[in-house]
């Protein structure tokens, strides 16, 4: 079968799709993925290793001045004008070849897959009559009447639907203005809701979240499908020598990082001097994540490792306290990990991902980037690597997980539903 996958944004966004599409090869399909890095980077090493093509299109003109101008609005909790000025650099700048390349895509390929920020996927795919498959590693995207929109203040069902259809109205007004003449000029829409015409969850959705963090809404239509998450198989990953080093010389550090949110620091000196104070501060063992290229000098501390990436699924397990910024990923390889969190959200679903955290018992503490210190910092560490029930619902969440299989349950459905369209 030929399968036909696209996907755009930055390592989140990414990365579950090429384990999707490792797993499908490695069931003898024939699976071509086209990846928009709003970021730049080159994933091209993935296709040989799991035998699939990988194509890229042009990477989107992000100055660094859009750069500031989206940390800023994160910082000031704008999640809208952030969206939006992503949305007008990463995607509209580009988007004529995204909907060219989606075209091509679905003319070749018997059934496809995008998540939920590509529209031009599921138009493409319903203009040549194929199956199309949405995803989604956020269960707050998806409606339902048990669900808040974006977040986890419930005031009941009728309050609940009501705010996802003033929803559906407002994400559609911005969306489709972008996407109806994309499809246009492929002779398709015009479209009025994202929701009620498929474009949002296509024939089938697949929910890449697991289970165990974030059981199915009981309204959850019988063709949403919640997987668990989808997981880059590991084998060509390794950790960096002296970081090996630092990890088997002494006691479980805490690993410090903001993700992707990183990347756009702007502040990212001050940010590097937060850690390191809040390290000093409660006297631990620690791995940094950060952009150390890009700073000034900190003085060496022995208890103290810099990276500035490191394979998450290798590294997490052997440490005290993942400190992360709530991203859906890394909120996965924490509990995956057996290790308890402390999240620092910055904008979007990151609060939702904190809030799950705190429900299944393994964090307690997160602090808005907006409001983060050294000082509350040290203390959110201090307080958590002394809470053994926290360690102890972490080890067995980590058990549950490890019975899933989100990649191989969601490749599954995919080729048992491509019978039908």
């Amino acid at each position: 079968m030929k399968i036909g996958v696209q996907t755009w944004g930055s390592e989140g966004d990414i990365r579950p799709f090429i384990a999707i599409c490792a797993e499908l090869a490695s069931l003898g399909h024939e699976v071509r993925l086209v990846i928009t890095s709003i970021l730049g980077k080159d994933y091209s090493g993935y296709s040989s290793q799991f035998n699939f093509k990988i194509e890229h299109t042009a990477v989107p003109a992000i100055t660094d001045n859009i750069i500031e101008l989206i940390y800023e609005n994160t910082i000031k909790r704008k999640n809208v004008a952030q969206m939006k000025l992503i949305m007008k650099h990463g995607f509209e700048s580009i988007a004529d070849e995204i909907m060219e390349r989606s075209l091509e895509l679905a003319k070749w390929a018997d059934i496809t897959l995008t998540h939920t920020l590509i529209s031009t996927l599921p138009v493409a795919a319903r203009k040549f009559g194929k199956k199309h498959f949405m995803m989604t590693p956020v269960p707050s995207t998806v409606i339902s009447a048990y669900q808040p929109v974006f977040g986890d203040r419930y005031f009941g069902k009728f309050i609940t639907k009501l705010s996802w259809e003033l929803t559906d109205i407002l994400f559609s007004r911005y969306f489709l203005s972008i996407i109806n003449p994309l499809a246009a000029k492929a002779g398709m829409g015009p479209y009025k809701s994202l929701i009620r015409s498929g474009l949002m969850y296509g024939d089938e959705l697949l929910i890449a979240s697991s289970p165990e963090l974030t059981p199915p809404m009981p309204d959850y239509r019988k063709d949403w499908h919640m997987t668990g998450d989808w997981v880059i198989p590991s084998g060509n990953e390794k950790t960096d020598p002296e970081l090996e080093k630092f990890l088997n010389s002494g006691e479980p550090p805490v690993y410090i990082t903001a993700g992707s949110m990183g990347v756009f620091d702007i502040y990212n000196e001050d940010t590097c001097s937060l850690y390191m104070d809040a390290v000093k501060k409660c006297s631990v063992r620690a791995v940094v994540q950060a952009k150390w290229k890009e700073t000034g000098v900190h003085p060496d501390n022995s208890k103290v490792f810099k990276v500035t990436s490191a394979p998450h699924n290798l590294i997490f397990p052997k440490c005290s306290a993942i400190v992360h910024h709530g991203g859906a990923g890394t909120t996965h390889s924490s509990c995956r990990a057996g290790v308890p969190s402390i999240v620092i959200p910055h904008v979007t679903d990151q609060p939702y991902w904190a809030g799950i955290l705190r429900k299944r018992g393994v964090s307690r503490i997160s602090i808005p980037r907006h409001r983060l210190t050294g000082s509350n910092l040290a203390d959110a560490i201090i307080r958590t690597l002394s809470d053994t029930e926290l360690k102890k619902n972490s080890i067995e969440t980590a058990k549950l997980m490890s019975l899933e299989n989100g990649t191989q349950k969601a490749a599954g459905i995919m080729l048992s539903c491509s019978c039908s369209k």
